[in-house]
């Protein structure tokens, strides 16, 4: 299970930077300005939201093996579809779909991983997570080395095209995948605000990571005057420190849960101190966003394995709607920070972003408080 789900994430790091990577070359083909280009970003993990949100219910009813397999096989049909004649309309819409596949499947593993290991699961889930973090580190220093022999619509297809191996593999594993115990989902308890602060933190996080990888090359053309490649590069470094973030969690695994939620305290302090660095061309390009990436990479998958310890009743419904959380926070703050780089310049855009590590800190703050007495949403 944790070996499929490890190829499985690291396929989708690289499916995360597909669009930042070649956003010159979708830029130019599509003519889209960088609010649209954050709004194409935007529509993966608008579909993503939608996936993790409908798959955390779905987990805990229906067969986690095929939910996997139809997740993953629904990313390689949209994304193997793509080519260089696509509108702007259709290639929002193929990416949109991927993201929901892609969304889905992320929700089995989160849930799978956490029930499974339960207190323990933080080591297993930062590794899962630690390989989505390679894929996205390595997906651009590949694409950069091909340079112009590859168009950007292949690496799409590429990156469907090990989405059907995922499908395949979760099909012939699917025993492994347990239905949920009919006495798990009679004790199910009701949504309610008790969910907040982590999905802010998820809201936060994934809006940040998104939003680094799709302005990463502009910021570094536009307002450095640097190539379009150092921006590449400066990609993978942000994944780079979010891979060493994570390997660095997996250490702490014996923790309290106290401990962890000032853990994501300092992140967002730190990580908003990076951000002011960046946009201030205080260190070259590459190493602060590495930097950057190292001082907040750990916050998502600490925030899943919260989460689902917190409510362990619903934890596949829990989980789902941290993970929609992040999508919509990866839909709407791309779009913001591209019109805002749009109208006032791409550095104070990428300056803007402290506001969400701010939010990090604050949620941090919120979990790090004793968790009550008798456990679950109220």
């Amino acid at each position: 299970m944790v070996v499929l789900s490890v190829f499985a994430f690291l396929v989708f790091g690289v499916m995360l930077v597909l669009v930042g990577v070649h956003q010159a070359a979708i830029a130019r083909d599509l003519a889209l300005g960088l609010g649209e280009t954050g709004m194409l970003a935007g529509a993966l993990a608008f579909g993503a939201g939608f996936g993790i949100t409908v798959a955390g219910p779905l987990y805990d009813r229906v067969s986690r093996g095929w939910l996997f397999a139809a997740s993953a096989a629904l990313v390689a049909a949209s994304l193997s579809s793509v080519h260089g004649e696509m509108t702007y309309l259709t290639a929002a819409a193929r990416i949109a779909v991927a993201g929901v596949g892609a969304g889905a499947y992320n929700t089995v593993v989160n849930a799978s991983i956490s029930e499974r290991y339960g207190a323990a699961a933080a080591r297993p889930l930062t590794g899962v997570h630690a390989s989505a973090t390679l894929g996205a580190m390595a997906g651009p220093l590949v694409i950069a080395a091909l340079g112009s022999n590859l168009h950007w619509t292949t690496s799409f297809r590429a990156v469907g095209l090990a989405h059907l191996l995922v499908a395949a593999l979760a099909v012939a594993l699917r025993g492994r995948y347990p239905a949920p115990h009919a006495r798990a989902l009679a004790e199910r308890k009701p949504l309610s605000a008790s969910y907040l602060p982590w999905l802010a933190i998820a809201f936060a996080y994934v809006a940040l990571e998104a939003s680094v990888t799709t302005f990463a090359v502009p910021f570094a053309a536009r307002d450095l005057l640097l190539s379009p490649s150092r921006g590449q590069v400066a990609i993978s470094t942000f994944w780079l420190g979010v891979l060493t973030s994570r390997l660095a969690l997996m250490a702490l695994r014996h923790t309290k849960e106290s401990n962890r939620g000032a853990l994501v305290v300092v992140a967002g302090v730190v990580g908003a101190g990076m951000i002011a660095a960046t946009a201030g061309g205080v260190l070259p390009v590459e190493l602060s966003f590495g930097l950057f990436g190292a001082s907040i990479g750990f916050v998502y998958p600490l925030t899943m394995v919260l989460i689902g310890s917190r409510f362990p009743e619903s934890r596949g419904t829990a989980t789902g709607l941290a993970g929609g959380a992040g999508a919509v926070g990866a839909v709407i703050v791309p779009w913001i920070t591209g019109m805002l780089g749009d109208a006032r310049g791409v550095g104070f855009a990428v300056a803007s972003l402290a506001s969400w590590c701010a939010l990090i800190a604050v949620g941090g703050l919120w979990i790090a408080r004793p968790a009550p007495a008798a456990t679950g949403a109220s």
